[in-house]
């Protein structure tokens, strides 16, 4: 990670940890979980995610939290993960991979998929470098990635793009960004919605660590 990305929003930031965990309660009993979220930032996704979780321990080059309370923090140097494997039920990478060196984006996911739990979930939101209209797109500083190269990164893991199931219920995951592009979940197929996955602004993704991605 070559430098922090806080958000002091907080307002903004509390919209981001309500679509995490909209997203988290459909595929895991979050209250019995102990969670890693990697970013701290500011903090607040971290104490947001500690008031639905039975742990959360945050990470973050760099120390900018406002935020202190709920969670436990720990200070990194790089992209690895100072805990022992299979340690956390859920990991959050939420806007963190694109702020890593291309050459340390691998062994990001390489270390999500070793702290994980046997079938645990990695949430996993980053910008899609073929969307030239946002500024993060723009900034020669971050290093944006495809779809093909999400997929590329985590091949250990049981992939699902959740990013149309979120365009389709705004609603249901609490999605208060790409308000310009929400009308497409109400008025185009699904299929259709799959082959444009190539332009859409942002993807999430969960990674799930199963029997067949150990092998």
């Amino acid at each position: 990670m070559s430098k922090t990305h806080a958000e002091i929003d907080e307002e903004h930031n509390l919209k981001k940890a309500g679509k995490i965990i909209a997203v988290l309660k459909t595929i895991k009993p979050l209250g019995k979980c102990n969670v890693l979220d990697i970013g701290t930032g500011s903090g607040v996704i971290a104490r947001e995610l500690s008031k639905n979780s039975k742990t959360v321990t945050s990470i973050d080059i760099a120390d900018d939290r406002i935020v202190k309370q709920g969670y436990t923090f720990t200070r990194v140097k790089n992209a690895k993960i100072p805990f022992e494997e299979e340690k956390f039920d859920i990991v959050v990478s939420n806007h963190v991979i694109e702020h890593i060196p291309k050459k340390e984006q691998a062994t990001h996911c390489e270390e999500i998929f070793r702290v994980l739990k046997k079938n645990g979930v990695c949430y996993m939101a980053t910008p899609n470098k073929y969307w030239i209209i946002g500024k993060e797109q723009r900034d020669p500083e971050v290093n944006n990635i495809s779809y093909a190269e999400i997929v590329r990164l985590t091949k250990k893991f049981q992939i699902r793009n959740l990013t149309i199931d979120v365009i389709i219920n705004p609603k249901k995951f609490k999605l208060d960004m790409w308000k310009s592009i929400q009308f497409l979940g109400k008025i185009i197929p699904r299929a259709i919605l799959e082959k444009m996955n190539i332009i859409f602004p942002t993807y999430i993704v969960l990674l799930t660590k199963n029997k067949e991605s150990i092998k």
